[in-house]
């Protein structure tokens, strides 16, 4: 049976791109699958590794590096041979010259400064990276990605094309149709408690907004209680915290409000289509994939000033509100998991193809 090895070593997270990987090993359910990770998943073959532990923040990638040098050495023991090799989180191996390799690139965070690093010593620091692992990212033979604002950076500093497959959503899962009698004046965020994902920002609208109801919801790894515990210190009375919450509550806090705010510039965001389906209409970054997948359907700031302001013309505008969330809901369909598996197993009869050819 033809062999497939998926490498996803640090599952330390569940986010965005876990569920990637879960939905590509339900694509390939038919095919000799493997995974190489720090944690098992059910129904698939596991091999296990250490997961990446930061030691030192400012030297990130350079740990990473190693630690894919690491994972490498794993995968050149390996006394199976895989015909096909995906990647879904970083670009870690150089496989024999026979396999063909696909990495998942949600972002190459590795050898391309993430939007908010504005340091001339960090770029550098970047720049030397690119230089140590380009010849491994040449080697991939097929790079997917999550969405136009990704595929259009990997071109832009890489000169390598990309195909989009949009992480997978469970738009029915979600979905409600609320109206807006029924919702409160309540904003909401949801993600992990990192300083990337800028929580913080909150603090400062509400402060602004102080009549209006804010909700944080979320969670954090042990390595980031100092981020967390800033926000819990200083969020005013206007802002709940809600940590580690059951889907349930998620759910409920989503279907009972009328905005959602994105507050970083991220190459997805998942919780921005989990917000549109359960009736939220968001407000996101001005960079980053949702404005570049929905744009002028969308609100968007790149300042808290702008930002409280769309917050406020969208709670006192109920025409506008719909307006937006129907414009939204409408383009939903693209985000189905099943749209993300049919795209993997067509691509993987091609490349079986290929090679038997």
């Amino acid at each position: 049976m033809n062999k497939v090895l998926l490498i996803h070593p640090d599952l330390t997270y569940l986010g965005g791109a876990e569920k990637v990987l879960v939905n590509m090993i339900q694509a390939l359910k038919e095919y000799n699958v493997t995974l190489l990770s720090s944690r098992k998943i059910d129904n698939v073959k596991w091999i296990k590794c250490k997961p990446f532990l930061l030691r030192h923040k400012r030297l990130r990638a350079l740990q990473w590096i190693i630690y894919s040098n690491e994972i490498n050495k794993i995968v050149q023991s390996l006394n199976s041979d895989y015909d096909i090799i995906i990647e879904t989180q970083q670009v870690y191996i150089n496989p024999k010259s026979n396999v063909f390799l696909i990495n998942y690139l949600h972002y190459p965070y590795l050898i391309i400064p993430p939007p908010e690093v504005d340091n001339l010593i960090m770029r550098l620091y970047y720049l030397i990276q690119r230089l140590i692992l380009i010849r491994r990212v040449r080697r991939i033979n097929m790079v997917l990605t999550n969405s136009p604002f990704t595929s259009n950076l990997i071109k832009r500093e890489l000169d390598i094309d990309s195909v989009v497959i949009y992480p997978p959503v469970n738009i029915q899962y979600f979905n409600s149709n609320i109206e807006w009698n029924n919702r409160e004046d309540k904003v909401i965020n949801i993600g992990t408690f990192i300083p990337f994902k800028n929580q913080i920002a909150i603090l400062e609208v509400a402060r602004l907004l102080p009549k209006i109801k804010f909700v944080l919801m979320g969670w954090y790894e042990k390595r980031d209680i100092t981020y967390y515990l800033e926000i819990i210190k200083n969020k005013p009375k206007n802002v709940e915290v809600l940590l580690n919450v059951s889907e349930n509550t998620l759910i409920k806090e989503l279907r009972s409000s009328k905005l959602y705010i994105h507050l970083c510039p991220e190459h997805f965001g998942i919780s921005i289509i989990e917000a549109i389906s359960s009736g939220c209409v968001p407000i996101v970054y001005h960079l980053g994939g949702a404005k570049e997948i929905f744009g002028n359907l969308i609100h968007s700031w790149s300042n808290i000033n702008e930002l409280s302001e769309a917050i406020e013309i969208l709670l006192n505008d109920e025409k506008l509100w719909r307006l937006t969330i129907n414009n939204l809901k409408s383009k939903l369909t693209v985000f189905e998991s099943e749209m993300l598996e049919k795209k993997i197993r067509d691509i993987i009869s091609v490349i079986w193809r290929l090679k038997n050819d």
